[in-house]
């Protein structure tokens, strides 16, 4: 899109799914608000390239403290997170904005309509989620973290040293003073919420503060040894070892057979022709999308989850 003025998508839904969106600047010069949300969310922005306005992000009074906007691999001005300072609020808030460790397509959070044409879900993303927050200042970001992360300030910033870290007020760390300026965290030692990280950086002698939010998730859900399926897409199970996979006949009616797996797209196994229509599969650590299918009197039903192997 680049034929616009002052906003380029005036979103009024009260929720908004977005891929591949691409908003560069006007011909006539930078417009004023390029996304506009006027309902709470959450909103998802997926694969896009937002630029072209000195306000990227605009949210109504009304959304507020509410508004959620879920982010993953896109681009703001160039850079990977919202600049400071280019995303703001009607009644002066912060909008909240949280950048994805997951691609949402998988996880059955966006609508199927998002799926590859052939039914399957996006390929699955690097299972080892983000390990380093690089802060640029005061932002308005949150990072879905776990386990030990480090913190550094962007190269951009200049600085010279980096006090110690605030989590939701309390002192931690012991402050970095020589480059990278690197500290870090281990998150399994804070609740399984959201938490407020601040502290400072020095440049030219004069310190600067920073904060962003991070959401701690170190809880692994208990390994399940067999997965009862409805053929309903985007579940997503926990398991370790070997797992057998078989549809819930009681209720999947008149199941006549059930096809191999496709993991990750590469079929596996030879399908199950007779009841209970159960397979056995034996995955190495890691995260998997499995697709698979099954057939009954009114013919055949594809569909897809989400296999963590601890």
């Amino acid at each position: 899109m680049v034929d616009w003025a002052d906003a380029a998508l005036d979103i009024k839904a009260e929720k908004s799914q977005h891929v591949g969106l691409t908003v560069q600047t006007p011909p006539d010069g930078p417009g004023n608000r390029v996304l506009r949300f006027w309902g709470p969310g959450p909103h998802y922005l997926v694969d896009s390239a937002i630029d072209g306005g000195p306000t990227l992000i605009w949210v109504s009074a009304a959304a507020g403290a509410n508004f959620e906007l879920r982010v993953w691999n896109s681009t703001f001005a160039g850079q990977s997170t919202v600049p400071a300072g280019r995303a703001v609020s009607d009644d002066g808030s912060i909008p909240r904005i949280t950048y994805l460790d997951h691609d949402p397509r998988t996880t059955g959070e966006m609508h199927e309509m998002f799926l590859r044409d052939d039914g399957a879900p996006p390929p699955s993303p690097d299972p080892t989620p983000a390990s380093t927050i690089t802060f640029t200042g005061v932002m308005s970001q949150t990072f879905d973290v776990s386990g030990t992360v480090t913190i550094q300030p962007d190269a951009s910033l200049s600085a010279e040293k980096v006090s110690y870290l605030y989590i939701d007020g309390t002192k931690t760390g012991s402050g970095a003073y020589s480059p990278p300026y690197a500290q870090t965290l281990d998150t399994t030692t804070l609740a399984d919420s959201d938490h407020t990280v601040s502290g400072t950086y020095r440049r030219g002698g004069v310190d600067y503060a920073f904060s962003f939010q991070i959401r701690v998730n170190n809880t692994n859900p208990t390994p399940t040894s067999t997965i009862l399926f409805t053929g309903e897409s985007g579940q997503s199970y926990s398991v370790s070892g070997e797992v057998t996979v078989k549809p819930d006949l009681d209720v999947l009616k008149n199941v006549r057979k059930v096809s191999p797996f496709y993991v990750n797209g590469t079929k596996t196994g030879s399908g199950a022709y007779s009841s209970p229509f159960a397979q056995t599969l034996v995955l190495s650590q890691g995260t998997y999308t499995i697709t698979m299918s099954y057939t009954d009197d009114t013919g055949d039903h594809s569909f897809w989850f989400t296999l963590v192997v601890r």
